[in-house]
C-alpha cells in the first residue's frame, strides 16, 4: 500500500472512511484529495473561531505562526490542529529525493497549497490543493539546526536603524516604559541602560504601532485598542523568534472586539503575521547595511 493510500487520521479523529462497509472499495487519489481539501477548509475555519475565543489557544497559534512565518494563517491553524510541535515540514517526495525516509507516514500534516496552472488558451489560473507534509521528527533526517541569532544589543541597534524616525536616548519615560514613539515629532524615545529583553519588547511594540497606525486621527477607541493588541502580538512573535523573554501577562484577556467570523479572524491574523515579518526583515536589512558599511571601511 502506498503512502498516499493509507488512511488519513488526525488528532481530532477525522479519517477517510469513503467505502462504508465495502471492504474492496478503494477511493481514487482525486477523491482522497478532494475530501482532504474539504476537511482542511472546514478545520481551518473551526480553528480560527477557536483561537478567537480563547487566549491560550490564541497564543498557541502565535507560537506556530512564528515557526512557520511563510505559511498563511489558515495553514498555521491547520498545523496547530494537527502537529503544533512541528518544526520543519516538507512533502514526502522532497524528503525522499534528499535521501531520507519518512519513518512515521501516519503523522502527516495536511495544508492547503496555492498552485498555478496553464490553461488551454495559454493563460494562467490559480487553484488550491490539499498537500500532505511530514515533519522532520517523522523522518530519519537530522534535527533542524538553529541558525545563529543576533545578540540583543545588535537587535536593539538594528531596530532603531530600521525605520525612518529620529532616536532620542532618555533617562526615563512615563509609566516605566522603555520605548515610546512620538508621532508628532517622528521621534522614538529609548531609555538608556535597563533590561535588554524588556527594552526590545517595548521597542518592537512601538514600531508595530507605527505600522498599524495606532492613535491615527479619526479612528474610534475600539479600533485603536484592536490595533494596540495586534502590536502586542507582533512583539510577542518577534521575541519568541529571537529567544527574548516576553511575559505572557503582558497580554490582557483576548479582547471581545475581535471579529466573529472565521474569514475576518484569518484576515486579522494575516495582518499580524505580515507586520511581524516586515519588522524582522527591516531589522536584518539594517544589520546587512551595517555589515556592508564596515566592510567598505576595512577596504579603504
Amino acid at each position: 500500500m502506498s503512502i498516499q493510500d493509507k488512511t488519513f487520521k488526525n488528532r481530532d479523529g477525522y479519517k477517510n472512511n469513503y467505502g462504508g462497509n465495502k471492504k474492496d472499495y478503494k477511493p481514487s487519489w482525486k477523491e482522497v484529495a478532494r475530501k482532504e481539501k474539504e476537511w482542511a477548509n472546514k478545520t481551518s475555519d473551526e480553528m480560527a473561531i477557536k483561537v478567537g475565543k480563547n487566549m491560550k489557544d490564541f497564543i498557541d497559534y502565535l507560537d506556530v505562526q512564528t515557526k512557520f512565518e511563510m505559511y498563511s494563517a489558515s495553514n498555521a491553524l491547520l498545523i496547530l490542529n494537527q502537529m503544533p510541535s512541528a518544526t520543519y515540514l516538507r512533502e514526502y517526495s522532497k524528503w525522499k529525493n534528499d535521501g531520507y525516509e519518512v519513518s512515521k507516514p501516519e503523522e502527516k500534516v495536511i495544508i492547503i497549497k496555492k498552485e498555478i496552472t496553464t490553461k488551454e488558451d495559454g493563460t494562467y489560473g490559480t487553484f488550491y490543493n490539499a498537500k500532505r507534509l511530514y515533519d522532520v521528527s517523522s523522518t530519519n533526517a537530522p534535527a533542524l539546526e538553529i541558525k545563529d541569532l543576533p545578540d540583543k544589543q545588535t537587535i536593539i541597534k538594528s531596530l532603531l536603524n530600521s525605520s525612518k524616525f529620529k532616536v532620542d536616548v532618555v533617562d526615563s519615560i512615563d509609566n516605566n516604559r522603555l520605548a515610546l514613539y512620538n508621532s508628532d515629532q517622528n521621534i522614538m524615545q529609548i531609555v538608556r541602560g535597563q533590561d535588554a529583553d524588556s527594552k526590545i519588547q517595548d521597542l518592537v511594540m512601538e514600531i508595530a504601532k507605527i505600522d498599524f497606525k495606532v492613535n491615527e486621527d479619526g479612528i474610534d477607541k475600539t479600533e485603536n485598542e484592536k490595533r494596540k493588541f495586534k502590536s502586542t502580538c507582533v512583539s510577542y512573535m518577534f521575541c519568541k523568534k529571537f529567544n527574548i523573554d516576553f511575559p505572557k501577562d503582558k497580554f490582557a484577556e483576548l479582547p471581545n472586539y475581535l471579529p466573529e467570523t472565521s474569514k475576518e479572524i484569518k484576515a486579522e491574523l494575516e495582518k499580524i503575521k505580515d507586520t511581524y515579518i516586515t519588522t524582522v526583515d527591516r531589522m536584518y536589512s539594517a544589520i546587512d547595511r551595517e555589515r556592508n558599511s564596515k566592510s567598505k571601511e576595512q577596504v579603504r
